[in-house]
């Protein structure tokens, strides 16, 4: 037996003035969208991707700052990632290969970039 048709859900999502946005919605404004507004989002300026700072946790260890950083796209394709190395800090940086993790970092793959 379902918990909920999907009549029952689209009546409770559905707007009830056309100039309200029910809260439940998210909205998406496509082209418009502001990625720098998220951790780890970015900005891009010619062949520089500003990647805004964030944190990374590493299982119940306390969350670690990773600070924003400027990273050129200087050949296709680039990774940026963050790099903890266990036990140390955490910082974002890039690679034309594809990172892993070693026995001695983790690293986390955010954005791959193409030049246009």
């Amino acid at each position: 037996m379902a918990l909920a048709t999907k009549r029952w859900v689209d009546r409770r999502l559905g707007d009830t003035r056309p100039d309200l946005t029910h809260p439940r919605r998210l909205l998406w404004s496509g082209a418009d969208m502001d990625y720098s507004d998220f951790a780890f989002g970015f900005s891009v300026s010619g062949v520089t991707v500003t990647v805004k700072a964030g944190k990374i946790r590493h299982g119940t260890r306390t969350a670690i700052s990773v600070a924003q950083a400027d990273i050129s796209i200087v050949a296709d394709p680039t990774w940026i990632y963050v790099v903890y190395t266990f036990g140390g800090g955490a910082s974002l940086t890039s690679s034309t290969t594809e990172p892993v993790m070693t026995e001695t970092a983790a690293n986390w793959p955010l954005h791959k970039w193409r030049l246009a």
